[in-house]
């Protein structure tokens, strides 16, 4: 059947009904398939029978339902679905059959088979499944004769016949058949015998399994006996597997009594006094010297402390990082390890949250201020050298591990004593069987838990920790514990720290254990590793930090399969369904653990500890821990780990394990490592290779070994995928941008001369290759600014003026090219040259801008600042010339402002040198603090508009090769865009500089003097009077105060003094504020207007909402490049409905955007001249809020041997009310709320701000609401 035909068929009126039954039986698939494993290698045979005989009971009870009209063979396939959905741990189960035979054979419904879709909920008695399943195999069969397989793949993207694992047939209902089954099929035959047969694919399904499953059949038939039973009743698992899975493979006791971390490190000190306990650099620590360093910080603790709370620890790592964790135990007292690089405001809340006291500090960082007493602990501590007379229970509290939380609130993981000794006794004797000589490297964070047995595991067996800096890069960290003669032999790290020593390709090592954990281990990780040194002992250990670093462990030898292998001692791990109750062996479950290593919980988050820590069914007084891990049991007792719950994605419907693709590509020739995510409703793979890698046949791969709808939609190659600082893979980071290019599909490709210029400009702009011409601007990631870069360049390449709002209006290359069919080439004038003079007119925004300044000179509010981490050899001399080469280049640069008969003028120096300062801050144990300080102190210093120059430029230096570059401007002589054209020439002279070639830099055509000349004579009377009237007709009547809930009153003269508030709105909401403006030929700027509209009147109460919002302004082609006060301010004003819908008001807001952007001519200060508003010195005119938006601006690029990265600031001023600044990138919607101070608590910001994003995630989903 053709596509055609099929729309026709199902939305005729015979089939409408047919067609809508199919599609709800077919709605939920990924409840219901991808039971069983992908295809392995064939075995010998194809196929084999298992005969299911049926006891007494179910015979009688298969009997007596016959008889009660439901029918055997409706009956038995019941019992067989639901004894699936029991066995496989699924919420349903999907099963094909033949059609009925019929007189008239089937003339729509191809495949000759019918879908039955059966689904049981737990609390449902066996009286009504069975209910359900009579109604649902009599409704499919009576709607048999229609094209299921096409509705599927139209539908629902999906391949019906190859996702169905399950058939069942009978031939006494179906007659004779060369039907083809499934995977598994069930042959009802001799079901009038008592038995029947399972027949079996032996390429996906092995003989224990199939077994299995037939004796979990026969135990849900026996179940129908009492229809009274509940589903949940029915058994999952197998009798005779129980206690494998609940007692063999869990008998790891091993009772050796309690020794404290404290006391086993004391033996090893006493064995062994003067044996080396530390290394770094050239330094080296006896065991000796460690103990009473450590026992003198702890005698310190305990004579200056009041109480028993936490102690954290803040430092880089070195020998004093060791003594201060060791020290804090003595004292009898848990510690909180604090990453070094902790933002301030997490430290903040971690110290708030674990009630610290107290902080162990580096010498550096004393005198930061924090929320509790600071302790230098890099040095000697006065007191006895003796241990602290303290005794250590086994419940007593360890340390406190904070990890992220899935809220964004950071949680404190608790780990007691005894589970800390029960790891680490068991880790000792584990890792090294014989010797306890050698060394092992610490060069992980302290807030990771991977670093606690690296810390501990050396020192408790007279080994040697050799700890490495705190700023070297991951390359050379692992470059020189592997290189020859390091003396480190074992070494514990992360799957991706291997990816690292892969490019890193060490010919030898003396290394000899590598213990793995964090992440998955992959098969080409340990080819890698063998390839190093075939001796190498890999372990895979597996953990979670609630169950104390790692509780289920395998050696991996050679040729083996990758698992995660058994418990540790005296540690349990059970593979669970939902209701925390066992699942066959083979069977996708939970990874729960239990033992000795399960924490104690979560620190003051009871609700939490509710939700992970939960009784052990399987040992009285036992405690369990759910890890969000997906995995199994394999036959042989040991477990396998196949990904995160919580990494399940949805593709059209469909749920998809993630590691399952990974796993594939892994497989791929030339991939070393893949990741694969969700992307605005596709999947997309990430690849690591040394090489180009073929998308197609990467794609073709997959296709052979996974349905269709797991394929992913673009594969990415990168060199290397973006590691967070504990080693793993950081998905936040994972170039996304990249995915257009590759996962678009392609449209149709221009046909005439004009389109094809027209998606030249398009692919240029949007930075996206091969746009068809019915692709949206809007879905594409046009915006505004980007329409004003294609109108400048639609009028260089075709002679043609156009407006944004005509390309706004016209969303795709095809409606655009026809909108422009109409109009003629027309020559725009160049703006012309002045000649030369002693002052020159100023433009209206410098006017404005000027006025204010001659009110408040003191004020910093119009000040632009910048600062850059630059990351290399930064040559002054040539960083100098580049920014001097600027100033002589932009006349903007070196103008000043003075007076002539009371109004201001421009005057442009002939000559500026601009001072680069460099302040020198190698030698301060303080400098990033100090840096800090100094970058403000520049950003917050006015500017004297008179004398000049109105550019600072200073380097910080923190290091040899780290300096930090602050630059600070007037915006009367720039603006945001123009910051931008600043950074990219500097660049390039930068670099000219440095190499003493030419620049590519293209001479200017005009400067700013010309341009404010030009834009007087342009907005003449004649010329501004149409838009002169639009602007008085919209802001008529005269505007209202916006009466936004205030913490403080308004002072009668606002103070400029303001602070900043980030939040960010998810990759998912993006996504669909992007979908949604499409759809209403909006951009995503005008549907984030419409939400802060709606933010605002929930607010205030007030329906007519004024905003103000910034416009490049550079509408003429001669402006691109320039570096001047272009932009202007646009007021959008909109008034609501409280009763429209959200769709109804993004209408509104469009079409006065379209219409703003028509008529942004009118410059801001003569907009409020005109409408003649009553001027309050308490506000600024007009409007309150101001709403901003970018979206995907470049990054510095490196050059000349440095590396460039912006820092984020905060200016420390608000200009208005309110300010939302929206940066749109591929991790979300990044929201930077700037709030005036004067009025507004931070508290009262965090909270409109929490309330903005959830608003526009209520809104996303569901816009057809008011």
């Amino acid at each position: 059947m053709k596509a055609a035909d099929y729309t026709i068929l199902a939305t005729s009126e015979r089939y409408r009904d047919v067609a809508a039954f199919w599609r709800r039986q077919l709605g939920d698939l990924e409840s219901v398939t991808d039971a069983l494993d992908r295809p392995r290698e064939p075995a010998a045979g194809s196929r084999q029978s298992i005969d299911v005989p049926l006891g007494p009971a179910a015979r009688a009870a298969l009997a007596r339902l016959a008889g009660d009209g439901l029918g055997r063979f409706t009956a038995a396939t019941a019992g067989i679905a639901l004894a699936l959905i029991r066995y496989l741990n699924r919420p349903g189960v999907l099963l094909r059959s033949p059609l009925l035979p019929d007189e008239a054979p089937p003339a729509l419904n191809g495949t000759h088979d019918v879908p039955l879709v059966l689904t049981a909920a737990g609390e449902l008695t066996l009286r009504q499944f069975l209910q359900h399943a009579a109604a649902v195999v009599e409704e499919s069969y009576s709607r048999q004769d229609f094209p299921i397989q096409m509705l599927s793949e139209r539908e629902h993207g999906a391949d019906l016949a190859a996702l169905v694992e399950f058939s069942v047939s009978s031939e006494p209902v179906h007659g004779a058949t060369a039907w083809p089954p499934s995977a598994v099929h069930f042959n009802l035959d001799e079901l009038d015998h008592g038995r029947l047969t399972i027949d079996v694919d032996r390429s996906r399904v092995d003989e224990a399994f199939a077994s299995a499953m037939g004796a979990v059949v026969q135990r849900t038939l026996d179940h129908f006996e009492t229809l009274s039973t509940r589903v949940n009743e029915i058994e999952r698992v197998p009798a005779e597997q129980l206690p494998q899975l609940t007692t063999a493979w869990n008998d790891t006791d091993d009772d050796r009594g309690f020794r404290s971390v404290v006391g086993l490190f004391d033996e090893a000190a006493s064995r062994a006094p003067d044996a080396t306990a530390l290394r770094f650099g050239e330094a080296a620590v006896s065991y000796r010297e460690l103990q009473e360093r450590s026992n003198r910080l702890a005698h310190y603790l305990i004579e200056t402390g009041h109480d028993a709370a936490p102690i954290g620890i803040w430092m880089d790592r070195s020998p004093w990082m060791v003594v201060a964790v060791l020290g804090v135990l003595k004292a009898g007292l848990a510690y909180v390890p604090i990453d070094a690089d902790c933002p301030l405001e997490r430290l903040a809340f971690m110290i708030r949250d674990a009630g610290l006291a107290r902080v162990l500090v580096d010498e550096a960082r004393a005198t930061t201020p924090l929320l509790c007493e600071v302790i230098a602990a890099d040095r000697e501590m006065p007191g006895a050298a003796g241990n602290p007379p303290v005794e250590i229970a086994p419940a007593d509290l360890a340390y406190v591990i904070y990890t992220s939380g899935s809220t964004g609130r950071p949680k404190g993981c608790a780990i007691e004593h005894h589970s800390l000794s029960n790891y680490l006794r068991w880790a000792g004797d584990y890792y090294w069987t014989s010797s306890d000589t050698g060394s092992m490297g610490l060069f992980t964070p302290l807030s990771f838990d991977l670093t606690v047995p690296s810390l501990f595991c050396p020192l408790l067996r007279g080994r040697t920790l050799v700890v490495y800096p705190q700023a070297m890069g991951i390359d050379e960290l692992l470059r020189r514990q592997f290189a020859p003669g390091s003396t480190v032999d074992s070494v514990k790290l992360t799957p991706s720290h291997i990816r690292v020593l892969e490019a890193l390709r060490p010919k030898s090592t003396d290394v000899r254990l590598i213990i793995v954990g964090g992440e998955t281990l992959t098969a080409q990780q340990v080819a890698s590793v063998r390839r190093i040194d075939p001796r190498i002992r890999i372990v895979n250990e597996y953990g979670p930090t609630e169950a104390t670093v790692g509780c289920i462990v395998k050696d991996i030898a050679a040729g083996e399969p990758i698992t995660i292998g058994r418990p540790i001692a005296n540690m349990r791990a059970y593979v669970l369904d939902d209701a925390q109750r066992p699942v066959a062996i083979g069977v996708r479950g939970e990874i729960c653990v239990g033992g000795a290593g399960v924490a104690r919980g979560y620190h003051a988050r009871p609700e939490l500890d509710a939700a992970r820590f939960l009784p052990d069914p399987c040992v009285p007084g036992g405690r369990l821990y759910r890890t969000g891990d997906v995995g199994r049991w394999l036959p042989d007792g040991e477990l396998e780990c196949l990904g995160r719950m919580d990494d399940q994605l949805k593709v059209r419907g469909y749920r998809v394990e993630p590691g399952e693709i990974e796993t594939a590509l892994r497989g791929a020739h030339g991939v070393t490592e893949a990741v694969v995510v969700g992307h605005e409703g596709q999947l997309v793979a990430f690849v690591e290779s040394m090489g180009d890698v073929d998308q197609g046949a990467l794609r073709a791969m997959l296709g052979q070994a996974l349905p269709a709808y797991v394929v992913p939609a673009a594969i990415v190659r990168v060199a290397r995928l973006p590691l967070t600082a504990n080693g793993k893979i950081d998905r936040a980071r994972l170039p996304l941008h990249l995915t257009r290019a590759h996962g678009r599909p392609s449209g149709t490709p221009p046909r005439t001369e004009r389109e094809r210029v027209l998606g030249r400009i398009w692919e240029e702009v949007l930075r996206v290759d091969r746009i068809g011409v019915d692709e949206n601007f809007f879905a594409l990631g046009g915006h505004s600014l980007r329409a004003m870069a294609m109108m400048r360049r639609i009028h260089e390449a075709l002679g043609l003026d156009t407006s944004i709002g005509e390309i706004l209006a016209n969303p795709t290359i095809a409606a655009l090219a026809s909108a422009l069919a109409s109009k003629t080439p027309v020559e725009t004038p160049r703006i012309e040259r002045l000649p030369e003079a002693g002052h020159y007119a100023v433009s209206h925004g410098q006017r404005r801008l000027w006025l204010i300044d001659r009110i408040d000179e003191d004020s910093p509010a119009y000040n632009i600042s910048s600062a850059f981490d630059v990351r290399g050899p930064l040559n002054r001399d040539a960083l100098a010339d580049a920014f001097n080469a600027l100033v002589a280049r932009h006349e903007s640069l070196r103008t000043v402002f003075v007076e002539v008969d009371d109004e201001p003028r421009q005057r442009v120096l002939d000559e500026l040198r601009l001072p680069v300062d460099h302040v020198d801050l190698r030698a301060d144990a303080r400098a990033d603090e100090r840096v800090r300080g100094l970058v403000a102190a520049q950003a917050s210093r006015p500017f004297d508009l008179r004398r000049g120059p109105l550019l600072r430029v200073s380097v910080f230096q923190t290091d040899d090769d780290r300096s930090v570059l602050a630059l600070t401007i007037h915006h009367i002589v720039s603006d945001e865009w123009s910051m931008r054209v600043l950074i990219a020439e500097a660049v390039q002279l930068y670099a000219r500089a440095i190499s003493g070639g030419a620049t590519s830099l293209s001479p200017l055509p005009m400067q700013y003097r010309d341009y404010a000349a030009w834009q007087q004579t342009r907005l003449s009377d004649d010329a501004l009077e149409v838009h002169r009237r639009y602007w008085l007709a919209k802001l008529a009547p005269p505007v209202t105060s916006l009466h936004l809930p205030a913490d403080d009153a308004r002072p009668a003269v606002p103070t400029s003094r303001g602070r900043h508030h980030r939040v960010r709105m998810g990759a998912e909401t993006r996504a669909k504020i992007r979908t949604l403006g499409a759809t209403r030929g909006a951009s995503p700027f005008m549907a984030l207007v419409a939400i802060v509209k709606v933010l605002l009147y929930r607010l205030t109460g007030e329906l007519d909402i004024w905003v103000g919002s910034p416009i490049a302004g550079r509408t003429h082609p001669d402006l691109a490049h320039q570096i001047g006060f272009y932009v202007n301010t646009l007021v959008l004003r909109d008034t609501l409905d409280g009763d429209e819908t959200f769709e109804a008001l993004l209408d509104k807001v469009r079409r006065t955007a379209e219409e703003a952007y028509a008529h942004q001519a009118m410059p801001f200060d003569r907009l409020v001249e005109e409408v003649g508003a009553a001027r309050d010195l308490s506000r600024s005119p007009l409007f309150d809020v101001m709403v901003s938006y970018e979206s995907d601006i470049d990054g510095v690029p490196a050059t000349a041997g440095v590396e460039v990265e912006e820092i984020k600031l905060d200016s420390g001023v608000s200009k208005f009310d309110l300010t939302f600044a929206f940066a749109e990138s591929e991790r979300g919607i990044d929201v930077e709320v700037e709030f005036s101070t004067d009025l507004f608590s931070q508290e009262r910001i965090e909270r409109m701000s929490a309330q903005l994003v959830r608003l526009a995630e209520s809104i996303v989903a569901a816009p057809d609401i008011s």
